[in-house]
């Protein structure tokens, strides 16, 4: 009986454990259209027009191919935040579909985060803009504008800002 009882228990700790490990959630997402900017621009992309960007970063620095890729493991999780701003509470991101994302690297209080700028594929296409080589900043044009901060040790995104509005 007591054999019995302990072979059950392992069973039941051992599926516990399985099911622990799988994840379900993916929150992979490479982006078709994106760059890592040089860390010389860094403090032109986080100059936003009209919505409120990374103030106090000390200091710039160019991503490493393994900072991008743990960034898009985790991209999707962007759909889970609320902007910050109250005029917007009601809107998430839900889709990253004729976007277009520029990326630095910064350090604030000695940690360092990926700052990432979103914007609509429209506005390059009537622009005609260098999008990879330049920062791009947009006054207003809503929520379709967008900057966010990724943790890169914690692999979490927060203060998610759009535009002011159109």
């Amino acid at each position: 009986m007591i054999k019995g009882l302990k072979i059950g228990i392992f069973y039941l700790l051992f599926v516990f454990l399985m099911i622990q490990s799988c994840d379900t959630t993916n929150y992979q997402f490479t982006p078709e259209q994106f760059v890592a900017l040089k860390d010389s621009l860094g403090k032109k992309l986080v100059s936003q027009c009209s919505r409120t960007s990374p103030r106090g970063a000390t200091q710039f620095f160019n991503l490493s191919e393994s900072q991008k890729n743990t960034l898009h493991k985790n991209f999707k999780k962007v759909y889970t935040l609320e902007p910050e701003e109250d005029a917007f509470k009601d809107l998430k991101i839900t889709s990253f579909d004729e976007s277009i994302f520029q990326y630095v690297g910064l350090i604030y209080n000695d940690k360092k985060y990926i700052y990432i700028n979103a914007f609509p594929e429209e506005l390059i296409k009537r622009t005609n803009h260098d999008w990879k080589r330049y920062p791009v900043t947009g006054c207003d044009g809503g929520p379709h504008f967008w900057g966010v901060l990724f943790d890169i040790d914690d692999e979490r995104f927060f203060d998610l800002y759009m535009n002011g509005p159109r």
